[in-house]
């Protein structure tokens, strides 16, 4: 185990302390009323080590304060002492202000680090600190309980728990052969998800999903309700059978009627074939006349047909013409201008300015550049000659064009006038054509008159005979139909009570079914029941072993990590310190509250292999009866103790 032992502390600016030197025993006493500077020592051996104050805090507000205001331009330094396994080692910190040369304002702090009077950098002061000593995390926790109790639960839980040497849920399982399930149970989650999932088997998650208990509570309503439906079926049964010896009675009657039917329906087939038989005859008179008013109306259609083909022949023609006209129109146009432009481009002179014989010098004309340009003039004539030429032989060339287009266009007109005119006396003929045939289908009569026809007379005469013959006969009609209506009646009875025979045997069966239904869900809510049980048991059994491992590190201290909510149904985590029952925060005096602080110190040191100098706050109104109990730790430990003498070290 390392050993670390403070053997001085010398303060300088830091706080309300001017200048101190202070040295340490194994036992130091710093006694003083308040803000005598008590806490400040402690606060500035802590600012050294983490660069906090000892509660935690950022070191915020340490410069000294003059006249209540506080006092810039000066240096804070705190140095320390330390006898660090039999080596002695000093460590220095110093805060100075950094100030703008230009306007004196305010930059900022700088600390400066030194070792054994070897100036550091701050990453190599942190280096040596968390080699030589520990990391300030840990040098916190294991100096001054606050650094441990300021932190949340979940925190503080976590910083506990890592001191913990390996824990399982194997471990639990090992204490009882009644956990052997959970070790499969365990594979699809965590003890905490597999609750989760058991309550919400059991419970649901709402309106949405009851869950099996709240499946279980609506069986009784849906049995009761199915039950309704259920009857005393034999009375129904016992009409039914009166009911079927009835139909066997209506059936009997029947059969009576069939002699009187059968002859009934031979002269109705009788009167069937004649009326077959007159509307051949019909057919056939007829035939004739048909074939003829068939044969002109094909032939009108014909026409129709032709007359369409050449009214479409002549839209195009006369589309032909139009497009005609146009081009006409257009090709004419082009020669007028192709004239115009002729005569333009023909009339056109040479003209030829000369500008460029005056010399540039004197503004005077100059012979040698006149000659010059006498020969440039004929050059420009030529040239123009010969432009214009070549302009109007590409205008006439265009004119032939336009003309040959222009007649070919016209010549295109003549034939579309004379196809057109063709076209109306074709369809004006094919007009008169289809008059005529009309004529001649109106003229044709729609059927032949059989008023004469001496066959067709005696078929009527013989159907009038049978006609009367028929309404003479009783063919049971009227009887048949009261036995049909008396059937109707029986069978819908027979029917009904069938119906509501289903229908009880069906909800007998619905109760049954839901009977099965229950027993099953009942079987899995106590399977889900069981199953909690034993989860919770486990869960138990767990937080005790782990509250228990975690215990024994300590001395004197008692976490309470887990709370059971009431009912047994789940708990809280918590994590809080207690002696002899009494939590820390509540009814616990300063020898308790003590007792746990210095606790909490060894027993990180002694989880870290260090020892290290601990820093005891509040310790006014111990006991001496506390103070023996103190003295199983074998730590460097100083006591800051409130009384109502100036600021004052006592050493043991």
């Amino acid at each position: 185990m390392k050993k670390i032992m403070l053997k001085s502390l010398r303060i300088h600016n830091f706080g309300n302390i001017k200048d101190m030197l202070i040295e340490f025993g194994n036992q130091t006493y710093i006694k003083g009323k308040n803000e005598s500077g008590k806490t400040t020592i402690g606060d500035a051996y802590s600012w050294l080590m983490t660069n906090h104050l000892m509660s935690g805090r950022q070191a915020d507000g340490i410069r000294p304060i003059k006249n209540g205001v506080q006092e810039d331009f000066v240096d804070i330094v705190v140095e320390a002492v330390f006898n660090i396994s039999g080596r002695e080692v000093t460590i220095q910190k110093t805060q100075s202000q950094e100030w703008t040369k230009k306007d004196g304002k305010f930059k900022g702090n700088v600390n400066k680090y030194m070792i054994n009077g070897i100036p550091k950098k701050e990453k190599e002061y942190k280096e040596y600190i968390e080699e030589n000593v520990m990391e300030p995390e840990r040098f916190e926790l294991c100096t001054s309980a606050a650094a441990l109790l300021k932190l949340d639960t979940t925190k503080r839980r976590q910083t506990l728990f890592g001191m913990v040497s390996e824990f399982s849920d194997k471990d639990v399982i090992a204490t009882d052969e009644k956990f052997d399930p959970i070790r499969d149970m365990l594979m699809d989650g965590t003890t905490e998800e597999l609750i989760a999932r058991t309550r919400y088997q059991i419970n649901g998650r709402g309106r949405a999903d009851k869950g099996l208990q709240g499946k279980l509570d609506e069986f009784p309503a849906r049995i009761d309700e199915a039950s309704k439906k259920i009857v005393d079926v034999a009375e129904f049964e016992l009409a039914i059978n009166g009911l079927k010896n009835e139909l066997v009675k209506l059936n009997d009657k029947e059969k009576e009627l069939d002699n009187l039917s059968e002859a009934y329906d031979k002269k109705s087939k009788e009167i069937v074939e004649l009326i077959k038989h007159q509307e051949q005859i019909k057919t056939d008179r007829n035939a004739s006349i048909m074939e003829n008013r068939k044969k002109i109306k094909e032939q009108i259609d014909g026409l129709k047909a032709r007359r369409k083909d050449k009214c479409s022949e002549l839209s195009f023609a006369e589309m032909d013409l139009k497009h005609a006209n146009m081009a006409i129109e257009r090709h004419s146009a082009n020669l007028q201008n192709l004239y115009k432009e002729w005569d333009k481009e023909y009339t056109k002179v040479f003209a030829y300015e000369d500008k460029s014989s005056v010399c540039i010098y004197s503004g005077k004309p100059c012979e040698f550049i006149e000659t010059y340009n006498s020969d440039e003039r004929q050059k420009s004539e030529s040239d123009f000659l010969e432009e214009r030429k070549k302009r109007l032989d590409e205008i006439e060339s265009n004119g032939d064009s336009e003309k040959a287009e222009l007649e070919k266009s016209k010549n295109f007109k003549a034939n579309s006038e004379q196809k057109i005119a063709e076209l109306k006396r074709e369809i004006s003929s094919i007009d008169s054509d289809i008059a005529i045939k009309e004529i001649g289908l109106s003229k044709l009569p729609e059927t032949t008159d059989l008023s004469l026809d001496s066959e067709y007379l005696d078929v009527l005469e013989k159907i009038e005979a049978a006609k009367n013959q028929l309404d003479n006969m009783d063919n049971g009609a009227e009887q048949r139909r009261e036995i049909k209506s008396e059937r109707d009646r029986i069978i819908s009875e027979i029917s009904s009570y069938q119906t509501q025979i289903k229908t009880s045997h069906d909800a007998q069966d619905r109760v049954d079914e839901l009977e099965a239904q229950r027993a099953v869900v009942r079987q899995k809510l106590a399977d889900c029941q069981r199953e909690l049980d034993l989860l919770r048991d486990f869960q138990k059994k767990k937080c005790e072993m782990l509250t228990e491992k975690v215990n024994v590190l300590f001395k004197y201290t008692k976490w309470v990590l887990f709370k059971f909510n009431d009912g047994d149904d789940g708990y809280r985590e918590i994590c809080e310190p207690s002696y002899k029952g009494i939590k820390y925060n509540e009814r616990l005096n300063h020898g308790g509250r003590s007792l746990i602080d210095l606790d909490i110190c060894n027993a990180f040191q002694g989880f870290c292999g260090i020892s290290i100098p601990i820093v005891l706050d509040d310790f006014d109104g111990v006991t001496e009866n506390t103070k023996s109990k103190m003295d199983v730790f074998d730590r460097q430990v100083v006591y800051l103790v409130a009384d109502e003498g100036n600021l004052r070290i006592e050493q043991i």
